[in-house]
């Protein structure tokens, strides 16, 4: 049995080879392919940009540009570590051969000096962005460290006057105070820390400038790729179309009927009025029969 295809869906479907092949060719020969670079693994990133969103530092600073001197620029950041010892903390940093992805903790006030620095070096700044947290939003801690020290101190004289029955009950009231004292303490510390330092994240990639071969073993590549999915594709339609083929074939073996087999015709129908039709065999036949009472005579045309 045979599967016929439409005109406008075979065209559709060399279309769609051709793209997917182009898209395949595309996306797998990358210089960055082609000359071996390898960049930081996806869970690196993500535990370096998790961290950085997840930190309440009120302001934040995401730095992204592109360098064709990386490893004068690690050296460079080097340089600036040494300087910059002081007010500054280093949270995570991931390096490669061809990219940074630098996390640290600067005093405010040195901030916007150590940022010009990294912009006045030889690179091509892609995106700088600011975030500041509202002041609005901001827990007055102290506020409530003053009210649990005053409950503390009533507590403590309330155990030194009261009887031996209420010590036990005094006893776990201040420690439960203690307890909460001690978790204000922890917050301010780092609100003190968040308001005075501000974050940075920095991320660098290095950018090569494409030379004649590199740029011939990117044609090649990308043309062989290209000619690979083609071929690829080419192949696994031809072999789903033989497959159906076959199938449709072994279902007219066993006499199971499809759409895509010939009718199996209207035969056999005898209603009103005596009429047969045969349309299975070409030229339809229609026999009448006519009845009189007197004497029964057949016509047949």
């Amino acid at each position: 049995m045979r599967i016929t295809l439409s005109k406008p869906f075979k065209t559709m479907l060399v279309f769609m080879v051709v793209v997917i092949s182009l898209l395949y060719a595309r996306y797998g020969s990358s210089l960055m392919t082609l000359v071996g670079r390898k960049g930081p693994t996806p869970v690196e990133v993500q535990r370096i940009n998790r961290e950085f969103q997840q930190l309440g530092h009120h302001l934040k600073n995401d730095i992204t540009f592109g360098t064709e001197n990386f490893t004068d620029f690690m050296n460079y950041i080097k340089e600036l570590e040494t300087e910059f010892a002081r007010t500054t903390n280093i949270l995570r940093r991931n390096v490669t051969d061809s990219n940074l992805h630098y996390l640290i903790e600067i005093n405010t006030a040195a901030t916007t000096n150590y940022i010009n620095k990294i912009i006045d070096f030889d690179a091509d700044v892609q995106k700088i962005h600011n975030t500041a947290l509202s002041t609005a939003v901001q827990v007055n801690y102290r506020e409530r460290l003053s009210v649990n020290e005053s409950l503390k101190r009533n507590l403590l004289e309330e155990l030194r006057t009261s009887r031996q029955t209420q010590t036990t009950r005094l006893q776990n009231q201040l420690d439960s105070v203690q307890a909460a004292i001690d978790s204000l303490n922890i917050a301010i510390a780092e609100q003190r820390r968040y308001t005075s330092n501000s974050l940075l994240l920095l991320k660098v990639n290095l950018e090569e400038t494409p030379t004649k071969e590199s740029l011939l073993l990117l044609g090649k590549t990308f043309g062989s790729r290209f000619l690979i999915g083609f071929v690829g594709l080419t192949l696994s339609i031809l072999l789903i179309f033989f497959f159906a083929s076959f199938v449709l074939f072994l279902f007219k073996l066993v006499g199971i009927r499809t759409k895509t087999g010939k009718g199996s015709g209207y035969s056999g129908y005898s209603g009103y009025g005596g009429y047969s039709y045969n349309k299975s065999k070409g030229r339809r036949k229609v026999k009448r029969i006519y009845k009189d009472s007197s004497k029964d005579d057949t016509k047949e045309e």
